[in-house]
Parts: C-alpha cells; structure tokens; sequence
C-alpha cells in the first residue's frame, strides 16, 4: 500500500510521498552525480538511480518501498497513453527515451531550459518546442517575435529560438509510443453504448487514461515494448453477422468429463462448427462457452 500511495502522481497525492521524492533525489548514488538534483523527480518514471543498498542512511520504510517496487516489478505498461499522461511524464531522464538523451542534458541550450525555462515534464518541452511554429517567428538569434521578447524580458533567455530547437530534439528521444506530438489510438478511438441488456458492445479501446498513476503494472517481465497497435477499422469492415455460441459437457463434474463447444451461423452453413475440446483444457460447460467464443472472434477476424 506504501508503493501504491507512492505513484499516486495525482493532484491528490499524499504529502510524506513529496518528501520520499527528496530523499530519493538527495540519496543518489556517486555515478548518478551528472543528473542534476532538480531533475531528479521520481526514480520509477525517470532512468536515473537512488540508493536502497545496506550502507545507505535512508529510512527502512523508503528502503522497504523501492524492495517492493523491484521484487514485484513495478515498471509503466500499456498499449498505449493519453497525451495528458504523456504530458506529465519527466522530460529529463524519461524512462524510455533514446540514451542519446543523457548526452543532451548538459548542453547550454538544456541548461537554460533547465535554470531559466523551467522545464521540468515532457508536456513543457512540448509547449517550448511549438513556439517557433507562429508565423511571426524567425530562426535567429536576433528574432523579435511576441514569443522571443517574452523570453528576453522575463525569462532571461539569450538565444529562445535555440531553446526551441532544443526542446524539440529532446521531445525527438521519444519513442513514438511516448511522444505526444505523434498519432494515438485516443484520435481514433470511439465506443458505443449497449443498446439494451441484452446487447454489449466490446469496447475496443486500448488507450489508458487518467492520471499518471494509472501507467504503473506488477509481474512485469522481459524487454519493453513501445510499438503502438493500430486499432482503426478497415473500411466497410463494421458490418453486423449473428453468431449463436455455446459450450457443453458429458458428465459435468466427473473425472471422465467431455467437453465441446458450439457455433452456429444459419442452417447448413459451412461456418458452423462443433467442437470437441482437447484434453489439456479442464473438462466443463464454462470452458467450452469460451473456446466457442474465441473461434467465433478468430473466424469474424478472418
């Protein structure tokens, strides 16, 4: 419960969870000493580093939480995210940024979106890169659009146009997955309301929404993926076809039980099909219903 209250990133987030993020921050290790400490935002979003080892002088309850995160494998998972979850990702140190990234940290342009912009999460360096899209903008040091005085006059920025390229390159270590400038499932995404009780419509939506939080799994394994499925319909593909299924089974609750499933089209369709289930599935009604559920869904998809 002390992880979960941890990653809840919301604006509800409890208190003592800030002062963690500083001791976190205030504990790395020697070889995290290039990543500036005002970076240093939340070890599990971020590929920077804290100490949780014997010898360091953090609280057994902070020491108990990162055990928690690496034992159970908490990491962030899903087909795909909301731009305002994206958004809210650190920029510095993303997680599943290019490594080119850390190279790009210590630039003079990224100082000064560090110092001087502020710029904190992926959803600032989006709105510094888009400055130099107003038509009033030029791409010189000497430029005096509305948005390149701003920064002179109140930020103290030298060269703004500079830091609008950088902050774009920062924004271009992200994978496509993780960039909110890109095409996401959420543009196409739509869902239907059940028509009546006795009609749900599969809700095809991939895409995680609400705050931060959400992203986090347990019992992740092997590498991360950050390819994005394509969930649009082909043209014409939504039409509507009824299909009875249904699953039985020969002396349910036996030990020589037999199971099978059904589905059925129209009379003397080739379609229809009976099934009898192998003997590595457990022998019931139930598991019959499913596999006549699953090939149903795997003959509409060819």
């Amino acid at each position: 419960m002390w992880l979960k209250s941890y990653l809840d990133l919301g604006p509800d987030r409890a208190l003592w969870a800030y002062t963690a993020d500083a001791t976190f921050a205030a504990r790395a290790p020697k070889s995290q000493k290039g990543v500036h400490k005002s970076v240093r935002l939340n070890p599990l979003t971020q590929s920077w580093k804290t100490s949780s080892g014997p010898m360091t002088d953090i609280k057994p309850e902070l020491k108990s939480l990162l055990d928690t995160a690496k034992t159970f494998q908490v990491r962030p998972e899903g087909l795909a995210f909301s731009r305002k979850i994206l958004r809210k990702m650190p920029m510095w140190y993303h997680r599943e940024a290019d490594p080119s990234i850390r190279r790009m940290n210590h630039l003079p342009a990224s100082l000064c979106l560090r110092d001087k912009h502020k710029l904190r999460l992926v959803g600032d360096a989006e709105d510094i890169a888009a400055r130099r899209n107003v038509p009033a903008h030029q791409n010189n040091r000497d430029c005096n659009c509305d948005n390149c005085q701003e920064c002179r006059d109140e930020l103290g920025c030298e060269n703004p146009g500079t830091c609008y390229a950088q902050a774009t390159r920062l924004l271009d270590t992200l994978p496509y997955k993780w960039d909110p400038r890109k095409a996401q499932p959420e543009d196409y995404e739509t869902h239907e309301e059940d028509e009546d009780d006795d009609w749900v419509v599969f809700d095809r939506r991939v895409t995680i929404t609400g705050e931060l939080a959400e992203i986090f799994r347990i019992f992740t394994e092997g590498q991360v993926s950050n390819n994005v499925p394509d969930m649009r319909l082909a043209d014409g593909y939504a039409t509507e076809e009824i299909i009875a299924t249904d699953g039985s089974c020969f002396k349910n609750g036996y030990e020589d039980a037999a199971a099978g499933a059904g589905i059925y089209y129209l009379e003397d369709d080739p379609k229809n099909q009976a099934i009898r289930l192998p003997p590595t599935l457990e022998q019931t009604n139930q598991t019959g219903e499913m596999v006549a559920l699953k090939e149903a869904v795997r003959n509409a998809a060819e």
